[in-house]
């Protein structure tokens, strides 16, 4: 049986809507409602600790988070 567990929602505004394509994509790749999850908590994670929003985010910010130095 093969479910989504990953709903785009076309109504939501510009990064929302990345964001969502970015896991219905690792849904459909992975077939793990799992791995989702565990993206979106990581990733929710990173834009909470960063305290701003994904269109104020630097590509510094992101690498310094991912390596660890932040």
């Amino acid at each position: 049986m093969n479910t989504q567990v990953t709903f785009f929602d076309d109504s939501a505004a510009g990064w929302e809507r990345a964001l969502y394509a970015f896991l219905a994509e690792k849904e459909r790749r992975s077939g793990s409602r799992r791995t989702v999850e565990s993206y979106n908590r990581m990733i929710q994670h990173f834009f909470r600790r960063l305290g701003k929003p994904p269109d104020q985010v630097t590509s510094q910010e992101v690498f310094a988070w991912a390596h660890g130095s932040a």
